[in-house]
């Protein structure tokens, strides 16, 4: 079968839920005057693949040579659309495709159950709705923060937009970071049928500790907003899409979050997943809810992206696509979440089972900065518990594990690797470690929670003036080993 023959045939294969559009085509050429010249005899018009500020040479080296052709100022563009294959230069041109995101379903938190957990030493937010939230502790996301909110980690959402003025949202958004790669420019903000976003947000990066609504898997996270629809219909843009992640390799994100899918693969966004896979990035994508076994969703079967499949609060599939090409199944039928109304509500369907999976790979790479996706995904997996469901045993995240929380502080016995005495009158640790090294300092309360955090080497001392009277517990790092202690701070504020 011929190229041009191969194209029309996956055009004629694409779903209604994967809509073509028609009038633009993603092409790949390495003699890009011979493209030029073709779009400007006919009439029609060109913009690079790449059109944000600033690409990196490196990122301009491995997709500077892909264009959108927009046939749409031309009647006869169905004989030129054949043409263009044959063009000299050319080596693949894609149909660029739009997808529908998942319908939003919400319903009414009074009319749910929310099952009775109970956890002996977990950690509990000031936010008011946590107790409504299941899925967090079913997760032991709670156990989890203790030690990691994924403080500052760049997390990459890619969807509609969402609603920037949300209370719960508004502060942890980095809007220097966030982009629109539809319009190509700095509008995020949802309109009144892009409701997919804001809820998928709040999922995982809901901010924590600050006396309202949720928190959110990563709730100290770093995110970011790349809205990927068209606004017309609110359904994902393919090759604004693959801008976006290319962005996202090109700036340092570490996790990218994607609740959609299309029914065929691009080799385009493909090769800009890989990339962002080389560059560092853990990502995750929804599977489907149309109840199905390995049904065709992209980016979800990639290789480097973990397909996530949704369970509800008795932790049984409701309507998740399943099978081999999902490789873990995670709250998403009936948590609660952020909603484009500025309110809270239920979300159901694998679209907010993905940014669950997303959130714990900001918390592994908040405790473990310098670790490959590789490394994210394989302890998430490692650390997952098993769960029965209609279609078998499948995966199931488990946070504490995951960051080998322990349930409680045990005092250890000081092992003469380091001197570390508290001086009461200056309110500090007095510390002294091996030379070459440098240690984590966890501070605790007698609670459990964590109290502070920093980083020494060498000889020094570190202020426990800001931490209020009581008694605190420490926890050090030194050479692979732990070693921890307490001591009771006087409040001289």
């Amino acid at each position: 079968m011929g190229l041009i023959s191969l194209i029309l045939a996956g055009i004629a294969a694409v779903s209604p839920v994967d809509n073509a559009r028609v009038n633009d085509y993603i092409v790949k050429t390495a003699n890009p005057e011979v493209l030029q010249t073709f779009v400007a005899e006919n009439s029609l018009s060109i913009k690079p693949l790449i059109s944000y500020s600033n690409p990196s040479e490196e990122v301009l080296d491995r997709f500077g040579d892909i264009y959108i052709v927009d046939f749409s100022q031309n009647s006869s563009n169905d004989s030129l659309i054949n043409v263009l294959p044959t063009l000299n230069g050319v080596i693949y041109v894609e149909q660029d495709r739009e997808c529908e995101v998942e319908p939003v379903t919400e319903q009414s938190l009074l009319n749910s159950p929310i099952p009775d957990t109970s956890f002996s030493n977990p950690y509990i937010p000031n936010d008011p709705k946590f107790e409504d939230q299941w899925d967090k502790k079913e997760m032991n996301a709670d156990w989890a923060w203790n030690l990691s909110t994924g403080y500052n980690v760049p997390v990459a959402i890619l969807d509609v937009g969402v609603n920037t003025k949300h209370e719960d949202l508004k502060g942890i958004i980095n809007f220097d970071m966030s982009y629109n790669f539809y319009e190509d420019n700095k509008n995020i903000e949802s309109g009144s049928n892009e409701t997919h976003g804001t809820p998928v947000a709040g999922i995982v990066a809901s901010e924590i500790d600050n006396e309202k609504g949720l928190a959110g898997v990563a709730g100290k996270c770093d995110l970011w907003i790349l809205k990927v629809d068209n606004p017309e219909n609110g359904a994902v843009s393919s090759s604004a899409e693959i801008e976006a992640l290319a962005y996202c390799g090109d700036k340092g994100a570490r996790v990218i979050s994607m609740s959609y899918g299309f029914n065929l693969p691009f080799q385009t966004e493909e090769n800009v997943i890989n990339y962002c896979w080389e560059k560092g990035i853990f990502m995750t994508a929804s599977v489907g809810n149309r109840g199905q076994e390995n049904k065709p969703n992209y980016p979800s079967m990639y290789e480097h992206v973990m397909g996530v499949g949704a369970v509800d609060s008795d932790l049984q599939r409701v309507s998740s696509n399943y099978g081999s090409s999902v490789d873990i199944f995670a709250p998403g039928e009936g948590v609660l979440t952020t909603t484009l109304s500025g309110r809270y509500n239920l979300g159901w369907g694998t679209s907010f089972a993905a940014p669950q999976v997303a959130g714990l790979g900001a918390l592994l790479f908040e405790e473990h900065p310098t670790w490959t996706p590789q490394q994210v995904w394989d302890k998430i997996i490692e650390s997952s518990r098993t769960i029965t469901l209609d279609i078998g045993d499948v995966k199931f995240p488990d946070a504490a594990k995951m960051l080998d929380i322990q349930t409680g502080i045990t005092e250890q016995p000081t092992i003469p690797v380091y001197q570390l005495d508290y001086n009461m009158a200056l309110q500090s640790l007095q510390y002294s470690l091996p030379a070459n090294s440098q240690a984590r300092l966890d501070v605790f309360d007698v609670s459990g929670r964590l109290a502070d955090r920093g980083y020494i080497s060498g000889q020094g001392s570190y202020s426990t003036g800001d931490l209020g009277s009581g008694v605190f517990f420490y926890q050090i790092q030194v050479n692979g080993q732990n070693y921890s202690g307490k001591f009771v701070n006087a409040d001289s504020r």
